[in-house]
């Protein structure tokens, strides 16, 4: 091989790595924002920036509107004062709930502590962050949908009861549990998950939805239930 054509491509290979590094440091503090404001996801400057079930970063640009798009008769007014026609517009809105994907369960309702469990092994199973799960469940325990309210760092993770209650209450959840991990094995509960249960318990009391339980998942099949150790409110 040529030596000017080796340097070249050595040239091109050392700016990709660069590029590369730049990447990663870049993916690291757009995950640290996400994390450090407790969101999923968030739209700015016409992209979608989302993290993912496995802590990757997602960026998809997404489409300005249509400035040809009519507007509904309620937003357009019809003659009136100056003042009238300069009045701020009400956005209407629609809220849904969008699938993210599936795994394989059984058909038997949530019975006790080690189905949660099992839940969690199956879902958080090699994961290196805490990462929390809210399990929405319907009046006879069967689940309704999973969802993975926030991804952590190695002994942390940042809940928002306000984010947890809205998905139970898009899942139309009669009863709700918590599942989450501890990356060093341990299962044994800290005192912020005791806080933060008891937090979670009141909210959700508010909206008449029971919490079945919180169980935390170490390693080698290790977990911890709050029902079991009697530290959640009876029920009324």
């Amino acid at each position: 091989m040529h030596q000017a054509k080796l340097a070249q491509m050595a040239r091109t290979l050392l700016y990709r790595r660069r590029l590369a590094a730049a990447a990663d440091l870049l993916e690291n503090k757009i995950r640290a924002f996400l994390l450090k404001k407790g969101r999923q996801e968030i739209i700015d400057g016409g992209f979608k920036i989302s993290l993912k079930a496995d802590g990757q970063i997602e960026v998809k640009e997404v489409s300005p509107p249509n400035p040809n798009q009519p507007e509904l008769p309620l937003n357009r007014p019809e003659g009136g004062s100056t003042q009238e026609q300069r009045s701020t517009k009400i956005d209407i809105v629609k809220v849904q709930m969008v699938k993210d994907g599936s795994i394989e369960y059984g058909k038997n309702p949530i019975s006790n502590p080690r189905d949660l469990a099992e839940l969690g092994f199956k879902f958080l199973k090699n994961a290196d962050r805490e990462m929390f799960l809210l399990v929405c469940l319907n009046n006879k325990n069967f689940v309704n949908c999973l969802h993975l309210v926030t991804i952590g760092t190695l002994d942390r993770a940042f809940i928002s009861p306000r984010e947890i209650l809205k998905t139970a209450l898009l899942a139309n959840a009669a009863a709700i549990a918590f599942i989450h991990n501890h990356p060093s094995g341990d299962p044994q509960p800290s005192a912020e998950d005791v806080h933060l249960t008891k937090s979670l318990e009141t909210c959700a009391d508010l909206f008449g939805i029971r919490v079945l339980d919180h169980v935390i998942v170490g390693d080698n099949g290790r977990y911890e239930s709050f029902s079991e150790k009697k530290m959640l409110t009876p029920p009324k």
